[in-house]
C-alpha cells in the first residue's frame, strides 16, 4: 500500500530539523551531491524535506534571505504540481526555487516560465550563485540570445525564459529537417518541468492566444479595403434605421427626446420591443442609453428579449450585434447589401453545379476544376474578410481595444492595459482595423507554425505555477488543467481598509465623485492610485483632476514609455496617479520610506489649522477624525498627545474626537479622514475578479496599511444590468457631502459581487469556446508536427524507413484511385470509367495500368497496388538505394510543408464562412471540429498523392544537398493576440 503524503504544513518541523549553518560551503555540495547520488527508488518527497534545508541554508549564504514559513510551504505545493496563490512581495522568486533544485536533483529539466525577459534575466541572475553552490548549471533564454547560446543553455539543469521565447523555440525547433539543428533538447517537453510565474494571466488570460510562426504574405491588401469599405457603407445605411427606430421609441414614449421620462411613461411591451430591436441594431444608441438610465428596470428585459433572437427583432436590419455576447450577425437584407458591392461571398452551394464533367479529357476537368476551386477560395476569403471588418467596425474600440501609433496598430492587453506592439489580430482582422483606421494595410502571412500557450504549456511532464489571484480561478484551473489551487497565507496579514462600494445614478456623479475623494486624499498627503478599465475613462478622470488643479501622473497604454518612472513615484507622498489595470499586474508600489510618519503629521497640522482658524473668528470647535481601523487611530493619537496641544477622546465609528486643550468644545464639529498607506479608487466592475484583487493589491502590501475603495454607477456597463433591482434597495439610499444621490450597504455589494460572479461566469464560458478552436487547431498542428518529426528521425537512424514508408503510400494512393473511378456501387459506363483511371495513372504516376481491364472490381485496388509498387522500385533502382533515401525525405517534407499553410488557411475560411452565417457558437464550434476532421484526412490523402507523383517523376541524376530549413525571426509574428475566432469577441 502506497504510503500517505504529508501535508505541507507537516513537513515544515522535518525541514526545520535539519542543521547546516555549521558546514562549510564544500560540506553544502557534499551534502547535495549525497542525494543526488540515492537509489533510483527513493521517493522524491522523501528526499523533500533534507533538499528543501540544504537550499534554504545556501539561499541564506548566497543572498543574505532566511526562508520564511510562508516560502518553504509554497514551494512544497509547486513541487507537488499545484498552482499556489501568494501575495505580493512574499518572496515568489525564492519560493520557486526550492522545487526547482528538487526536481532538478531528481534529473528533470526545469523551465522556469516567466511573463517577460526583464523578470527571466533578473531571476536568473538573482537565483545563480544559488543553484552553481550545488553544482547545478543555470541559463535565461532571452530574445537577443543567439541560436547556437539558446542551445547550450537548454542543456542547463534550470532554464529561465520568457513563454513567448521557449514556446517560439519549440515552433522553430519543429520546423527544421535536421534533428542536430535543434536547440531544445532532443527528447522534447515530455520530460521537464514547468514552473509558471503569473500562472493565472498565462493559463487563463492568455492561455489560448497562439503563437505563429509565419511565412510569405497569403494575399493582397485589395480585400480588405474592398471589404472596410462596403462594411462602412452598410453601417452608414443602417444608421437611418437606428434613427426611426429612437423615433419610434420617443414617440412610443409620448415625450420630448430632450426630457428625461419617469420610469412609467414607455407602455411596457411596445417600448421593451423597440428597446430589443435597437439594442441589437445599436447598442451604444444615446436614446437607448437615455432609456436605460430613465428606466434601468426595463435593461434586463430588453436584453433578454433580444438574446431570443426573433427574426421580427432583426426585421429591416442589415447585421445584429447581440447583447453580452461581442457577436455579429448578418441578416438577409446586409448580405444582399454587401454582395451587390462585393460579389457573392456568403454561400458557394451552387459552385457544386459547375464541376466538370467526367466525360471530358482529364487536363480538361482540372482545368475547370481548379477554376472553380480558385473562386470558391475567393469566395471564402471575401467572406472571412467581411467577418473581419464587421468586428473592426462594430466591435473593437480604439483606445481600448487597440491604440493607433504612426502607422501602425497595436494592441492593448485587456487584462493590464498594456499596448503588445509584438502582437497583431489574426486572419484578416489587424488587416480589417487597419483599414478602418486609414494606416497601412499589411495584408495576413501564411501560417507556417502554431501553438496557444495552452497547448504549449501541456507538452511538460509537470506543471506548477505561482501568482497573487489564483484563488478566484481555482475552479477553471481544475476543469482545465488538473491542477489544484493552493493558497499561502502572507507573513504579514494587509492592514487594507476595503468599504463597501459606492453606486451613484450617473458616470458624471461617480466621476465627480472620485474626484472629490482623490483631492481629499490629496489634501492630506496620502498616496492615491485611480483605476479605470480603458484608456478613454483614464483620460476623462484625468480631465476632470487637472481641471480642479490636482497634479497627477497618467499611466495608460498611450503612455507606457513612462511606466518606470511612474509607478516608482507612485508611493511618495502626495502623489496622484491615475492608471489603467497595468498598475495591477507585475508592478510594486514601494511606499516611500516614512510615510505613515509624514501623514499622521499632515493630519495633525490639518487638525491644528481647523481648531486654531474657528478660535481666531472667535468661537471654538471640535474635530472628529474618521479612522480606518483601531491601529491608525492609536498611532494618530499618539502624535495628538506628544504634541500637547490636543485633548483625545473615542470618537464615532471608531475614531478621535479632538479638542484643542483648554478650549471651548462647544461649536461647529468637523470631521476629518484619516488613512495610512496606499490610497486605491476603482472606478468599474471588471469582467474577471482578479484584475480588482490585483489593484487591491498594490495597497497594504507585505502587511503595510492601505485603503481600496470603489466607485460605480448604474449606467456602468456591468452596473446596468441590475440597475432596476439596486434602485429597490431604498434601504442603502444615500446622499454624500455633495448632495449626490448613491446606494451604499451590504446588500448593494452583495448585488455587485453576484454581477462580476456572472461575468466571470461568462468569461469562463467564452474562453470554454475559445480552447474548443484553439484546441483543435492545437491538435492538428501537434499531429502534423509529429508525423514530420518521426519521419526525420526514422530515417536518420533507418535509411530503409523511407523506401518502406514511400511503399506503404503508394499502397494508400492505388486503392483510392481506384474506388474514385471504379466504384462498386456505380452502374454507369464501365470503360469510360476505366479509361479515366488508365488516363490519371499514366498522367500522375507513369504507370500503365491499361491491362486491368476486366479485372475483378473487389480484386482492382490489390492489382493497382502492385503496379504502382513496381513503378516505385523501379524508380529506387534508377536512383540508388543511398540517395533514394534522401530524395524521398526531401519531396516529403517539401509537399508536406507545401500543403500545410493552404490547409490551415481552408480551415480558417470554413469557420469564417459558418460563423457569419450562424446564430449558435455551439454548433458552429461543432461543425468546425467535423470540417477540420474530415479535412485533416483530405489533406494526407492530397500529401501521399503529390507526394507519389513528385517521387516517380524525379529526375534520375543525384539531387543537391538538403538546404537547412530555417525561419528568420522577422518572419515571426509574436504572439498573435487572438485564436482563428475567440467567441469571447468574434462576430
Amino acid at each position: 500500500m502506497r504510503p500517505r503524503r504529508q501535508t505541507p504544513a507537516a513537513l515544515l518541523p522535518r525541514i526545520r530539523a535539519y542543521d547546516f549553518t555549521s558546514h562549510p560551503d564544500s560540506g553544502l555540495r557534499a551534502e547535495f551531491s549525497r542525494l543526488q547520488s540515492r537509489p533510483a527508488d527513493v521517493a522524491a518527497d522523501s528526499l523533500l524535506p533534507e533538499c528543501f534545508a540544504i537550499v534554504a541554508e545556501a539561499v541564506a549564504r548566497r543572498l543574505g534571505l532566511r526562508a520564511t514559513r510562508e516560502q518553504l510551504l509554497a514551494g512544497i505545493h509547486l513541487f507537488r504540481g499545484r498552482v499556489v496563490q501568494m501575495d505580493a512581495g512574499e518572496g515568489k522568486t525564492i519560493a520557486a526555487a526550492f522545487p526547482a533544485v528538487l526536481h532538478a536533483l531528481m534529473g528533470h529539466p526545469v523551465h522556469v516560465v516567466t511573463a517577460n525577459d526583464y523578470l527571466a534575466d533578473r531571476d536568473a541572475k538573482l537565483l545563480a550563485s544559488v543553484y552553481q553552490s550545488f553544482g547545478l548549471s543555470i541559463g535565461a533564454v532571452l530574445q537577443h540570445t543567439e541560436e547556437g547560446e539558446r542551445r547550450h543553455v537548454y542543456r542547463r539543469d534550470i532554464v529561465y525564459g520568457a513563454m513567448r521565447e521557449l514556446g517560439f523555440d519549440y515552433l522553430r525547433d519543429n520546423l527544421k529537417s535536421d534533428p542536430a539543428q535543434r536547440v531544445q533538447r532532443e527528447f522534447g517537453l515530455s520530460g521537464a518541468v514547468a514552473i509558471v510565474d503569473e500562472t493565472d494571466h498565462a493559463l487563463i488570460d492568455e492561455a489560448f492566444t497562439p503563437m505563429i510562426i509565419s511565412g510569405s504574405p497569403a494575399g493582397s491588401s485589395r480585400a480588405a479595403i474592398r471589404a472596410d469599405r462596403a462594411v462602412a457603407e452598410m453601417i452608414r445605411a443602417q444608421q437611418g434605421k437606428v434613427s426611426e427606430l429612437a423615433s419610434e421609441l420617443e414617440s412610443a414614449a409620448g415625450i420630448n427626446p430632450s426630457v428625461i421620462p419617469a420610469p412609467s411613461v414607455i407602455p411596457a411591451f411596445a417600448g421593451i420591443h423597440l428597446l430589443a430591436r435597437l439594442l441589437l441594431a445599436q447598442p451604444d444608441d444615446p436614446v437607448l442609453q437615455q432609456r436605460f438610465s430613465a428606466n434601468p428596470r426595463s435593461i434586463r428585459r430588453a436584453w433578454s428579449m433580444a438574446e431570443e433572437r426573433d427574426p421580427e427583432l432583426t426585421d429591416g436590419l442589415y447585421y445584429a450585434i447581440h447583447p453580452g455576447s461581442r457577436f455579429v450577425t448578418l441578416t438577409e437584407k446586409g448580405r444582399e447589401f454587401l454582395e451587390q458591392r462585393l460579389g457573392l461571398f456568403y454561400d458557394a452551394g451552387e459552385l457544386g453545379s459547375t464541376l466538370p464533367e467526367r466525360s471530358l479529357p482529364l487536363m480538361e476537368q482540372r482545368r475547370r476544376a481548379g477554376r472553380v476551386a480558385r473562386t470558391l477560395s475567393r469566395r471564402y476569403g471575401m467572406g472571412n474578410q467581411v467577418l473581419q471588418s464587421l468586428r473592426a467596425r462594430l466591435l473593437l474600440k480604439r483606445d481600448v481595444d487597440y491604440l493607433v501609433d504612426g502607422d501602425a496598430v497595436a494592441l492593448i492587453d485587456p487584462h493590464t492595459g498594456r499596448p503588445k506592439p509584438d502582437n497583431i489580430y489574426q486572419h484578416g482582422l489587424q488587416a480589417a482595423v487597419e483599414a478602418k483606421e486609414g494606416v497601412t494595410v499589411r495584408p495576413d502571412s501564411e501560417t507556417l507554425a502554431w501553438i496557444s500557450v495552452s497547448g504549449y504549456v501541456s507538452l511538460y511532464g509537470r506543471v506548477s505555477g505561482i501568482t497573487g489571484t489564483a484563488a478566484p480561478a481555482a475552479g477553471e484551473f481544475r476543469r482545465k488543467y488538473g491542477l489544484e489551487v493552493a493558497v499561502v497565507p502572507p507573513v504579514n496579514p494587509p492592514k487594507r481598509a476595503n468599504p463597501l462600494p459606492r453606486v451613484f445614478l450617473t458616470r458624471e456623479d461617480k466621476i465627480e465623485a472620485v474626484a472629490d475623494e482623490v483631492a481629499a486624499r490629496h489634501r492630506m498627503g496620502q498616496p492615491v492610485l485611480a483605476a479605470t478599465r480603458t484608456v478613454e475613462q483614464s483620460e476623462e478622470l484625468s480631465r476632470e483632476l487637472t481641471g480642479r488643479g490636482i497634479p497627477h501622473q497618467l499611466l495608460n497604454a498611450v503612455t507606457t514609455h513612462a511606466e518606470a518612472r511612474i509607478v516608482r513615484d507612485a508611493g511618495r507622498f502626495g502623489a496622484v496617479t491615475v492608471s489603467t489595470p497595468m498598475a495591477g499586474r507585475g508592478t510594486d508600489i514601494v511606499l516611500e520610506p516614512g510615510l505613515n510618519a509624514r501623514l499622521a503629521q499632515r493630519c495633525i497640522e490639518e487638525i491644528h489649522r481647523l481648531l486654531t482658524l474657528r478660535q481666531a473668528q472667535g468661537g471654538a470647535g471640535v474635530v472628529d477624525v474618521s479612522c480606518l481601523s483601531i491601529d491608525q487611530a492609536a498611532i494618530l493619537r499618539a502624535g495628538l498627545d506628544d504634541s500637547g496641544e490636543f485633548h483625545t477622546a473615542d470618537g464615532p465609528d471608531g475614531g478621535l474626537r479632538v479638542t484643542l486643550r483648554g478650549g471651548d468644545s462647544r461649536g461647529e464639529t468637523r470631521r476629518l479622514d484619516f488613512a495610512l498607506g496606499l490610497c486605491v479608487i476603482g472606478t468599474e466592475i471588471y469582467d474577471s475578479r482578479r484584475v480588482e484583487l490585483q489593484l487591491r493589491g498594490r495597497s497594504g502590501r507585505q502587511g503595510e496599511f492601505g485603503l481600496a475603495q470603489t466607485f460605480l454607477s448604474l449606467e456602468d456597463r456591468l452596473v446596468n444590468l441590475d440597475a432596476d433591482r439596486i434602485l429597490k434597495l431604498s434601504a442603502c439610499r444615500h446622499t454624500d457631502a455633495a448632495g449626490r444621490v448613491c446606494y451604499a450597504g451590504p446588500e448593494v455589494a452583495r448585488r455587485i459581487e453576484r454581477l462580476q460572479s456572472a461575468a466571470d461566469r461568462e468569461g469562463e464560458a467564452q474562453r470554454g469556446l475559445m480552447q474548443d478552436y484553439a484546441a483543435e487547431f492545437d491538435r492538428q498542428m501537434s499531429l502534423y508536427h509529429q508525423r514530420r518529426q518521426d519521419v526525420i528521425l526514422s530515417a536518420a537512424k533507418n535509411p530503409t524507413s523511407m523506401p518502406e514508408l514511400c511503399r506503404e503510400t503508394a499502397r494508400r494512393v492505388a486503392p483510392r484511385l481506384a474506388a474514385q473511378h471504379l466504384a462498386l456501387d456505380a452502374d454507369d459506363d464501365y470503360p469510360r470509367r476505366f479509361e479515366s483511371l488508365v488516363e490519371e495513372a499514366r498522367l500522375d504516376f507513369g504507370v500503365d495500368c491499361s491491362g486491368l481491364y476486366g479485372t475483378d472490381l473487389a480484386r482492382m485496388p490489390a492489382e493497382l497496388s502492385a503496379l504502382f509498387v513496381a513503378r516505385l522500385e523501379q524508380q529506387v533502382s534508377r536512383t540508388g538505394e543511398r540517395a533514394f533515401p534522401r530524395v524521398a525525405r526531401l519531396l516529403w517534407l517539401q509537399v508536406c510543408g507545401e500543403l500545410w499553410p493552404a490547409h490551415i488557411a481552408g480551415l480558417r475560411d470554413s469557420l469564417a464562412s459558418q460563423l457569419l452565417s450562424s446564430l449558435n457558437h455551439k454548433s458552429a464550434v461543432a461543425q468546425f471540429i467535423r470540417r477540420s476532421n474530415e479535412a485533416w484526412h483530405e489533406y494526407w490523402e492530397l500529401v501521399d498523392a503529390e507526394f507519389l507523383s513528385r517521387l516517380i517523376a524525379f529526375p534520375l541524376s543525384p539531387p543537391p544537398e538538403e538546404p537547412p530549413v530555417s525561419v528568420s525571426r522577422e518572419t515571426e509574428l509574436l504572439l498573435a493576440h487572438q485564436v482563428p475566432f475567440p467567441l469571447g469577441e468574434s462576430v
